[in-house]
């Protein structure tokens, strides 16, 4: 357990210092845009997002498992690499075509198709998943703190020069150029082999199967963790949409700790999936999901009003709500790993279908009369039927669910007593 504490360290340590000079910078060009133009970029960004959802692929943990027990790591890291990058190829080409016929202006078409251009740097957390399934998260940190100080500087002096919205946009893509190429480089004096001679159709019909039902799970979750901003445009206007995501990246903020922590401890559980190690996996994610979770409770005022000014203070009450539906949200994250080892992900999609149709239905009779907070309760609902109370419904989940309350009760402070074990074991 000792090996798994010390790579969540690791791994952690990256998305402090990223989350830190990200979200400074993203609060800076918020306040040089207006209200709209930053609608504008948010919504790009979401955008993006989902398509990085969709070349993705749901591989990343399951290939945390495939290179933590296959004896041929270079065919299953070339598969889903040259893979990644033919769909991300597709993905693009597709959404280029639709901005190009859109009647959205010149400026707004440029930010979305620079926002686009990112999926294709994403290609990098397949090396994210082979170094925290040899427990070796430190290189993934060394990498991504080189390349963030190098984009960071090269966003200062766009920033600087307020060079406008288009050129904040790249700046965005730049952090995911950097981070791609300072690991490729690394990765290949390490002995981890790109080519084409690696690439194994069977390897590849195994990760599509294992793949596909969170493919199709992960696709609906942010949908329906995303639809809130397409309705708030259409419903409230580009404005609410800045303000929503505002709230949506402070509340996000402290989630890089629960996904850290499942993804450096799911090889624990992936090598030894007993009840003991199942509980335990959910206790010390739900620990230190709760714990993160109430200090940025506690310092979202003073966040909202600092670093975003007096136009986005409407954002706060919606953080408060965003806040606890990502708590809930986490350990379901745990649970989808749970469903991996136990080779049963097409469950994860009925979990997510019910966590969309509750979270549309509710957005339709919330957003009219609530505005920004009823997509937040929207949200709050989908994700305790979605990722919680949904392990209930059958036999084969009903121990996560178990698992799931008791971690809520007691707000998985048994972890404390594990990691403590742990420690003295040294």
């Amino acid at each position: 357990m000792k090996k798994y504490l010390a790579n969540s360290l690791w791994v952690l340590s990256e998305k402090v210092i990223r989350l830190t000079v990200v979200f400074c910078l993203f609060s800076y060009i918020s306040q040089k845009l207006s209200v709209y133009d930053f609608g504008v970029f948010s919504l790009a960004q979401t955008i993006a997002s989902l398509m990085i959802g969709i070349v993705a692929f749901g591989f990343d943990n399951v290939l945390i498992k495939e290179f933590a027990i296959s004896e041929k790591v270079n065919e299953v890291f070339s598969t889903s690499f040259i893979f990644r990058m033919m769909l991300s190829t597709l993905v693009v080409l597709i959404f280029l075509i639709y901005i190009l016929i859109s009647d959205y202006k010149d400026i707004y078409k440029a930010v979305f198709l620079i926002s686009s251009f990112s999926v294709f740097f994403q290609v990098q957390t397949i090396y994210y998943s082979y170094y925290q399934a040899i427990s070796r998260s430190k290189v993934i940190t060394k990498t991504s703190v080189i390349a963030l100080v190098i984009s960071s500087l090269i966003k200062l002096v766009i920033i600087y020069l307020n060079l406008g919205l288009v050129y904040y946009t790249l700046s965005f893509c730049l952090d995911y150029l950097f981070s791609f190429l300072l690991i490729f480089l690394v990765s290949r004096k390490g002995g981890l082999i790109l080519s084409f001679k690696f690439f194994n159709k069977k390897t590849l019909i195994s990760l599509l199967r294992q793949s596909s039902p969170i493919l199709i799970s992960t696709l609906i979750v942010m949908i329906y963790t995303r639809v809130d901003q397409f309705m708030i445009a259409k419903m409230t206007g580009m404005e609410d949409v800045a303000r929503f995501n505002v709230a949506v990246r402070i509340s996000d903020a402290y989630m890089f700790i629960p996904l850290a922590i499942s993804a450096s401890f799911f090889p624990m559980v992936a090598n030894d999936s007993s009840a003991s190690n199942i509980r335990k996996y959910f206790n010390i994610t739900h620990f230190f999901t709760v714990i993160s979770g109430l200090l940025v409770i506690l310092l979202t005022p003073f966040i909202v009003n600092a670093f975003f000014g007096e136009r986005y203070h409407d954002s706060i009450s919606v953080i408060y709500i965003i806040v606890i539906a990502n708590i809930i949200s986490s350990l379901g994250s745990v649970s989808t790993n749970i469903l991996i080892i136990r080779g049963v992900t097409y469950l994860r999609i009925y979990r997510a279908i019910y966590g969309l149709v509750i979270n549309v239905v509710l957005n339709f009779f919330l957003i009219p009369k609530y505005g920004m907070l009823g997509a937040a309760y929207a949200s709050l609902f989908s994700q305790i039927i979605a990722a919680w109370v949904s392990n209930a419904f059958t036999k084969k989940t009903r121990d996560c669910f178990y698992y799931q309350s008791l971690s809520l009760m007691t707000f998985g402070i048994p972890a404390i007593r594990d990691i403590i074990r742990a420690m003295r074991k040294v």
